[in-house]
């Protein structure tokens, strides 16, 4: 296994970073293709995995399929056996992106296997480039179906069991306490697996990185009006006191359907994708798993929570703020990568003016 980064050049920049999807630098054609690809891609890049798996396992696939839904990434799933499956990601721009997610998965799968969090095994990473010109890992391949089998595609109906399952799930996972704030920083897992810190040195930092970039971006873009552009800017100053967070948690930093596994619609075996991983408030994570979803939704949710954490008094108006954070991030991303709005339904960025109406 070799993970070989700089971990202090990488550091500096993902410091630098709100969410990596919404603060890219790619160029047109790159973003894309990142969104869009091809047949070709996927039959590009496979042949370096046969060869990967050749030089790491000694053996090589009998089958692949490929899998949709990475944006930097390829991601596919192969068979060394009728019962041996794996899933691949590759990263497809190796001259613009640095795979420090896979630096992170390399140190997630050891340290969440002690806490009995369910996520998938790390098999074999290679970010050298030594064996082929990309970054590659191969991931153990969790039984069952991303969560959005089991949502309703018109009305967002999900099991209630299910909803409280989720919300137990993520409580349990932000019963691991950090150090430090945001991101995880490469260096100091790399240093001590088992003292993961964030980038920042307080919450503050992180939830107010970028944040004037993406007000005016929504303002440009004529996504909110300069009233709202002002309104935003000044609640987040008034409500500075709310970010002070003394005890960081663990944080999956992208809660959504896609990354939440199950085997039959009620029970959660698997979270996975966990790059945007990071310490800091809990009540970010449920408001970003909240932007997904209808308003009422988040009631299962927290009945299974609360089981295992108690709400603060402020909680409303935090999940709030954290919403239209993450909100104004989300809407950014779809502008820059083109996403389109599901036909029938509000627009995503409509979630901006839905968190300013609680204030």
């Amino acid at each position: 296994m070799k993970v070989s980064v700089n971990s202090v050049v990488q550091d500096a920049s993902r410091k630098t970073i709100f969410y990596p999807k919404t603060d890219v630098t790619f160029n047109a054609s790159s973003l894309y293709q990142a969104i869009n690809p091809e047949a070709k891609d996927y039959a590009h890049w496979y042949p370096l995995i046969e060869t990967y798996c050749l030089y790491a396992l000694k053996k090589v696939p009998i089958s692949h399929e490929c899998i949709p839904g990475g944006t930097f990434h390829l991601l596919y799933k192969i068979a060394f056996s009728e019962t041996e499956q794996c899933i691949v990601r590759i990263n497809k721009f190796p001259t613009l992106y640095m795979a420090s997610d896979f630096v992170i998965d390399s140190w997630v799968y050891p340290f969440l296997k002690k806490h009995d969090i369910p996520v998938p095994k790390v098999i074999s990473i290679d970010t050298s480039r030594d064996i082929i010109p990309t970054d590659i890992e191969i991931l153990s391949y969790l039984p069952g179906n991303n969560l959005e089998m089991y949502c309703n595609k018109e009305t967002q109906h999900m099991d209630p069991e299910l909803l409280q399952n989720i919300g137990f799930l993520v409580a349990e996972i932000h019963s691991i306490d950090l150090a430090g704030f945001g991101p995880i920083s490469l260096q100091s897992i790399s240093q001590d697996t088992s003292a993961p810190q964030g980038l920042h040195a307080h919450w503050h930092n992180y939830i107010f990185l970028r944040l004037e970039d993406h007000i005016a971006t929504c303002e440009k873009n004529k996504i909110i009006s300069m009233q709202e552009a002002s309104k935003i800017f000044t609640l987040f100053h008034a409500h500075k006191n709310l970010l002070t967070i003394m005890n960081p948690v663990l944080l999956h930093g992208d809660l959504g359907n896609h990354n939440l596994i199950s085997t039959d619609g009620k029970t959660i075996s698997g979270i996975i994708d966990w790059e945007d991983c990071m310490a800091g408030d809990p009540v970010f994570d449920i408001a970003f798993w909240g932007t997904f979803f209808k308003d009422h939704m988040p009631d299962e949710f927290l009945k299974g929570y609360t089981a295992v954490h108690t709400l603060s008094e402020d909680f409303h108006t935090r999940y709030w703020l954290y919403y239209l954070r993450i909100a104004l991030s989300k809407t950014v991303h779809r502008h820059i990568f083109g996403y389109k709005d599901i036909k029938g339904r509000p627009p995503a960025s409509a979630r901006i003016s839905k968190a300013l109406s609680h204030f």
